[in-house]
């Protein structure tokens, strides 16, 4: 009975304990800017759309977390690569960046959703991971933070891959925000690469079990009853 229950415990805790959450604090420095306005873009070293400012060389502040439990929502293949998309309003994912002195700031309290994206490509192509905090008002504006990493593939495969969380060139910061209430559609989109990437904590994820792991635990439950049952019968008998 003992040995039953500690296999029952263990298989429990291996299941909870494969998620976790990864927390990075990251600089960056923006670099390059896009500026729509009245159907025209432009490539300005700065850019307002509303009360949103953004220059080429501000510097970018912030965190994000990354948890390995957020559900898979949405699969896409294209030739030679497979999207995924990964929401779930349970999970502890998290982006904030500071643009500069007086430019924006987000925060994942702020903006309403939180999803993982990624990208495995075949041999040759590159992996991508990126977290994407993003606010929608419908017929107001739209603002998205993200940070990006992308690395060479090693083949096809699933999943969110924490191990493409590096500092290289591919890594970087995207900003945008849309305003929709402007006589004319004005938007601007702002790319920073990072300059430091800093590993903070790594903890189990609070995720609810899957379907799969209440089915084990279930079953667990029944070889126990079933051998609490045989003990009492044979103790009668006997």
């Amino acid at each position: 009975m003992k040995k039953i229950a500690a296999l029952i415990a263990a298989l429990s805790l291996a299941c909870s304990a494969q998620a976790e959450v990864l927390t990075f604090s990251y600089t960056a420095k923006i670099d390059h800017i896009l500026w729509s306005v009245g159907g025209s873009t432009l490539q300005p070293s700065t850019a307002t759309v509303r009360d949103r400012t953004v220059s080429n060389g501000d510097v970018v502040t912030g965190y994000f977390s990354i948890d390995t439990s957020t559900a898979l929502v949405g699969e896409h293949t294209f030739p030679n690569l497979l999207l995924q998309v990964y929401l779930d309003s349970s999970s502890a994912n998290a982006v904030t960046s500071k643009i500069g002195s007086a430019g924006p700031v987000t925060d994942s309290t702020s903006l309403r959703t939180l999803q993982i994206s990624v990208i495995h490509a075949s041999t040759g192509g590159l992996d991508g991971l990126g977290v994407n905090s993003y606010e929608y008002q419908a017929g107001n504006y739209f603002e998205e933070a993200s940070i990006i990493f992308e690395a060479p593939s090693t083949g096809p495969g699933s999943g969110i891959d924490t191990s493409l969380i590096a500092l290289n060139q591919n890594s970087r910061y995207e900003y945008s925000f849309v305003d929709y209430t402007a006589s004319s559609f004005t938007a601007m989109s702002a790319t920073a690469h990072l300059t430091s990437l800093t590993f903070l904590s790594s903890v189990p994820s609070a995720a609810v079990p899957e379907a799969d792991t209440y089915a084990m635990l279930l079953a667990g439950l029944g070889v126990l009853g079933w051998a609490s049952r045989r003990q009492r019968r044979s103790r009668e008998v006997s």
